[in-house]
């Protein structure tokens, strides 16, 4: 709504109320009651103030920032489960020190948020050394190249675009396909490319992996079943 039409509405309604506090003279004469009830009425719309515009606003942003996060953490299942879990264990296939890396991702049945806490955190930390082959680069390649059409319609979910975490995971697996996509692997004379590309490879690792004990925690309290059904399928507690 413009300024101008904010304005017209504002004036109308105060128009209105001097009409009808006109009528209310004309009719009883009594500008005591008048004063009164407005003076009454003025005290009272501070306390309107707090509770409308601080406490029930507060109520509904919370419950809506609720439904966005469980909305987004829905659309992280399908991710996870049509390319992000892939996209992890053909990462961690470049990567020398995995006995390092998979106890973080080997999660359990009774793990806490602690748990999941000091696993984000040694993630975040750890030194990931690369050694990977040509290979290796080929079939992360080709993964992603099978699902850039599904990455295009994740990335452009309003949902997702709200989540800033979200956005630039999504932007680090679109940066590192590109990338893949600029190289001919294996060529000597992209060998200084591909050390760009491992570079991004595990900047992503870091990101995706903190983002799949996310979607794990919020599993692990919503369907605790699934979360059960999750544990026996998890390829990083076999590799650990």
């Amino acid at each position: 709504m413009k300024r101008r039409e904010l304005v017209g509405i504002a004036s109308i309604l105060v128009a209105a109320s001097v009409l009808v506090y006109s009528v209310n003279y004309l009719i009883f004469h009594d500008l005591h009651h008048i004063f009164l009830f407005l003076l009454s009425d003025l005290a009272f719309s501070f306390l309107e103030v707090i509770v409308v515009g601080l406490i029930i606003e507060r109520v509904l942003s919370s419950r809506e920032k609720r439904n966005m996060l469980y909305k987004l953490n829905m659309i992280s299942g399908v991710f996870f489960s049509k390319v992000g879990t892939k996209l992890l264990g053909l990462l961690l296939e470049m990567f020398k020190n995995r006995e390092g890396i998979c106890p973080c991702l080997s999660i359990g049945e009774d793990w806490t948020h602690s748990n999941f806490t000091n696993a984000r955190n040694l993630l975040s930390k750890i030194d990931i050394k690369p050694d990977y082959r040509p290979a290796d680069l080929q079939n992360l390649k080709d993964f992603l190249n099978q699902h850039d059409s599904f990455l295009l319609e994740i990335i452009t979910d309003p949902v997702v675009l709200e989540h800033e975490e979200g956005v630039e995971v999504l932007w680090a697996v679109s940066h590192l396909s590109d990338e893949l996509n600029t190289i001919k692997i294996g060529d000597k004379d992209s060998q200084t490319t591909e050390e760009i590309v491992i570079e991004e490879a595990k900047r992503l690792y870091h990101m995706l992996s903190i983002e799949w004990l996310n979607y794990m925690e919020f599993i692990q309290h919503k369907y605790p079943l699934y979360y059960k059904t999750l544990l026996h399928t998890n390829q990083f507690k076999i590799a650990s």
